[in-house]
């Protein structure tokens, strides 16, 4: 698995915010969202597990002022 998916988003929750959310983690290849979810496709394997791992069940809080 290569690629998260993460469901539960709001409107200011852009890829760009997404991508540089996710990118101290490693690598992110790209982000597509559509409507309220998204993929996140990372570079390795490994860097994508890690984050199911350690973010799995967990609220990621994004503000209008992140747009």
């Amino acid at each position: 698995m290569k690629v998260l998916y993460v469901t539960g988003l709001s409107n200011s929750a852009t890829e760009e915010v997404l991508k540089d959310r996710f990118s101290p983690y490693g690598i992110v290849d790209s982000v597509k969202k559509i409507k309220n979810y998204a993929f996140v496709h990372f570079q390795q394997r490994e860097d994508a597990l890690q984050v199911r791992i350690n973010f799995n069940g967990f609220t990621l809080c994004f503000t209008d002022s992140m747009t």
